[in-house]
């Protein structure tokens, strides 16, 4: 019985989090798109978004929208990573999987 709580517990976590779904760049705006694959929403303030390498300023991060349903979309934008950058992100759900290492060519 044990046994059974620990695994199921441990694969509950594995499901839960974000996965990738593209990542792209407009005028010096990059953007990241993801999918909560997680069983619960996910309240964008509640994730960590931060810009790991790259850019030609501070990074300005956003996440849209407010709430991710389970098997929905969100997105990061960084305003502040510049034309000719590549910047990279790393975005930490409260729970689950985290997204890393994300490189973005804004060209």
């Amino acid at each position: 019985g044990t046994a059974y709580l620990y695994i199921s517990g441990a694969f509950k976590r594995q499901l839960a989090g974000l996965e990738l779904v593209d990542e792209s760049c407009t005028g010096g705006t990059a953007s990241v798109t993801f999918t909560n694959i997680g069983t619960s929403d996910v309240a964008a303030t509640s994730i960590k978004a931060v810009r790991t390498a790259g850019g030609s300023g501070p990074a300005v991060i956003t996440i849209t929208p407010a709430n991710i349903a389970p098997g929905t979309q969100g997105t990061l934008s960084d305003t502040g990573c510049g034309t000719g950058q590549t910047c990279v992100y790393k975005i930490t759900p409260p729970s689950g999987r985290s997204l890393t290492g994300i490189p973005v060519l804004c060209t």
